[in-house]
């Protein structure tokens, strides 16, 4: 038979992939432990690889009453808490998917804020918010509010991240034309999302326009849209651990040290 010349056998992307540890020993994968130790008195959730290409370890279900009552006279521990069902015969449990918080437990929660306002009828109020240092940190989890403290006009006609519309004809009633007095936070965006909004600066543009029939008298500190933003991520550093984590000195690879001398080539001598 003929096998086609475009046909290119390789390893399998599992043979690269090593699951990440965290604060207690998960179970791992590359190569996963289906037998031995790990595998004793104990059925190990499968590794399947998700469309976005992540690998992730499923969950090992109970099973059915009949079928874990059936020939006993006791019922196993994991009838009443399978989470036993998630641990291998190293008492490892099963690796968390991605967006568990036991991923995080090093990470840390930031959140910021600003203020964008403006003071004209059908003005568009803008403000730049960065939610975290790209150069810095690498971030997870980031979502946005946006609270409004004052508005002219029936609604606040839209607002918009980096480009796009993730809120329209919001309506809350901080639209009280009384200029005196403690205002309120209303939201008009609640804990969007920004996993595919924000770059990897870190940086948000925000924006929310009024209405172009907005009174030019309705104002609350002298501005007819008063709105505060406010992204909350969870951050960790980008700084790389140092390369020498023991007490002894770096090694010195010179070729001087290990008693290599270097010899210049003689040139060949020529027959007349």
């Amino acid at each position: 038979t003929l096998s086609s010349p475009y046909e290119i056998k390789g390893t399998d992307s599992a043979w690269f992939h090593e699951s990440p540890s965290g604060n207690i020993a998960w179970q791992t994968h590359y190569p996963a432990l289906q037998t031995g130790l790990a595998g004793r008195a104990a059925t190990l959730g499968k590794w399947v690889q998700s469309a976005a290409g992540s690998w992730e370890q499923e969950y090992v279900p109970t099973g059915s009453t009949r079928t874990i009552q059936s020939g006993k006279l006791k019922l196993p521990a994991k009838w009443f808490d399978n989470s036993i069902n998630q641990l291998d015969g190293f008492g490892r449990p099963k690796f968390p998917d991605d967006a568990n918080p036991k991923r995080f437990v090093d990470w840390d929660e930031q959140a910021v804020n600003t203020t964008m306002k403006c003071d004209s009828p059908g003005c568009v109020a803008t403000a730049a918010l960065q939610a975290f240092d790209g150069k810095k940190l690498m971030a997870r989890n980031c979502r946005l509010n946006i609270f409004v403290q004052h508005y002219s006009g029936h609604t606040v006609e839209w607002m918009s991240v980096n480009g796009a519309n993730v809120s329209s004809k919001c309506k809350v009633p901080a639209n009280n034309c009384n200029a005196t007095g403690a205002r309120p936070l209303y939201p008009c965006v609640f804990e969007l999302s920004l996993d595919k909004l924000i770059s990897q600066t870190g940086t948000l543009d925000i924006s929310a326009k009024i209405s172009d029939s907005a009174a030019a008298n309705c104002t609350y500190e002298n501005s007819l849209l008063l709105a505060v933003p406010m992204a909350t991520c969870l951050v960790h550093s980008l700084a790389w651990p140092p390369t020498n984590l023991t007490n002894f000195p770096a090694p010195n690879t010179s070729l001087a040290s290990v008693g290599v001398k270097l010899r210049r080539p003689v040139a060949a001598h020529r027959t007349k």
